[in-house]
């Protein structure tokens, strides 16, 4: 399953690529667009919605995670470059 692939030790640009497929994202959105696509998708397979799917709902929330958490790290390593 897609949620067991996470689990796994994978490279951390293999994650982000895997969590981008998950989302229905071709490319590195912005952060505002992420959150967009996030809650689309989580409208779509949320469970308490008719046809709802938990595990399709935990598979969108650990990918989406993972690409929250990039994003942070990329926004604070920007305030660690030093400029002279």
């Amino acid at each position: 399953s897609l949620r067991s692939q996470f689990r796994s030790r994978r490279r951390p640009g293999s994650q982000i690529s895997h969590s981008l497929k998950i989302l229905g994202l071709r490319k590195l959105p912005d952060a505002e667009e992420l959150r967009k696509c996030y809650l689309e998708q989580v409208k779509k397979v949320h469970p308490d919605r008719p046809g709802g799917d938990l595990e399709s709902f935990k598979t969108l929330a650990e990918a989406y995670s993972i690409l929250e958490e990039f994003f942070a790290r990329l926004d604070s390593g920007k305030s660690k470059i030093r400029t002279r």
